[in-house]
């Protein structure tokens, strides 16, 4: 069972504006805030737009594990067409 304690939220917008703890990042930046800031353990979810590339989020997995999340989920929006 997760508690709120357990659950980082990402929003992904795009492959250039990550939304993490209130801040506007670029790739890059999340990745260094990952590696300062190592947590330890926990779930990232990352909601992520239609327009957010398979290889960005990707980049992302790999900055979260580095920064001590366990798992990783993504949830999208089902595309309308």
């Amino acid at each position: 069972v997760l508690v709120d304690a357990d659950l980082s939220v990402l929003n992904a917008k795009g492959n250039a504006m990550l939304i993490f703890d209130g801040a506007i990042f670029n790739i890059d930046g999340f990745k260094k805030r990952m590696k300062s800031e190592k947590t330890d353990g926990g779930v990232l979810l990352i909601k992520a737009d239609r327009s957010v590339d398979a290889q960005t989020l990707l980049n992302i997995c790999e900055a979260a594990r580095e920064g001590g999340f366990t798992k990783v989920q993504i949830a999208a929006t089902p595309s309308q067409e």
